[in-house]
């Protein structure tokens, strides 16, 4: 009780010099209530705000030029290009009418290649000698005119884009097959006509192939399933223009199921 007296007979603000442990518990919590200025608060409000809404540069731009492009047409000024008609690749027996038929194509604006002319060496000097081909000179060729036909093509789409005909005889299926997976921009046709039209076709030539080694090569012909055209016949101007409107269905169509199975 005496020291209860002594106590409240201090001062008021003597009371705050005493140590914490001392102060009445109300004193030392008297800090942590006072709440945050109003200038305070609004600051930190503001603050939030723009961290929650700030924007990227990439962000800012996409968002301020958004719509200024929609419905530009970005064509307008580009020519109009028209797709190539199909190219060809005309194949049969030798004297059938290949050579005329890639002129006639070529008069309707095609490139025509005659397929003899990319003969290797020994191929010529095998056909002087009257003699035919070895498979090793077949695969051989096959390959080169692989690579021709795609130099052509790129040629072509960099130049006059003029659609490509090419005449040869191509006998094996495995060749033509070939050819047709590295160039599938091509449609076969396969030219034909009747023997005995081919063999007088054949006596008449003065060079090349003629009737006696045109007859030994028609064993080792390997007929396809191709779209035939016949040029022993009427109406070939009206069948080719015919051809070239629907060469676009005509690709490929040699592997189809009806093929017959390799050898």
């Amino acid at each position: 009780l005496a020291a209860h007296k002594r106590v409240s007979k201090r001062p008021v603000s003597s009371l705050y010099r005493l140590p914490l442990r001392a102060r009445p518990a109300s004193s030392r919590n008297a800090t942590a209530a006072v709440p945050p200025s109003s200038a305070a608060l609004c600051t930190r409000r503001r603050r939030d705000h723009m961290a929650a809404n700030e924007l990227t540069a990439e962000e800012r731009c996409k968002k301020e030029l958004a719509g200024i492009f929609d419905g530009v047409d970005y064509t307008a000024h580009l020519p109009e290009i028209q797709p190539m008609p199909p190219s060809f690749f005309l194949y049969g027996l030798p004297g059938c009418g290949k050579s005329y038929v890639g002129k006639k194509l070529a008069e309707m604006g095609y490139r025509f290649e005659e397929g003899d002319d990319w003969l290797t060496g020994d191929m010529r000097a095998a056909l002087s000698r009257g003699e035919g081909f070895t498979p090793q000179q077949r695969d051989a060729y096959c390959e080169r005119i692989i690579e021709r036909i795609n130099t052509i093509n790129m040629e072509e789409i960099h130049g006059q884009r003029r659609p490509l005909a090419v005449a040869q005889a191509m006998f094996k299926r495995k060749h033509r097959r070939k050819i047709h997976e590295k160039c599938p921009q091509i449609s076969f046709i396969q030219v034909k006509c009747a023997e005995d039209v081919r063999l007088q076709r054949l006596e008449a030539r003065t060079e090349g192939i003629g009737r006696e080694l045109g007859e030994k090569m028609r064993a080792d012909f390997q007929e396809g399933q191709d779209t035939i055209l016949r040029t022993d016949c009427g109406g070939l101007n009206t069948r080719l223009e015919a051809l070239v409107k629907l060469g676009y269905l005509l690709r490929g169509d040699h592997l189809s199921d009806a093929d017959p199975p390799l050898p």
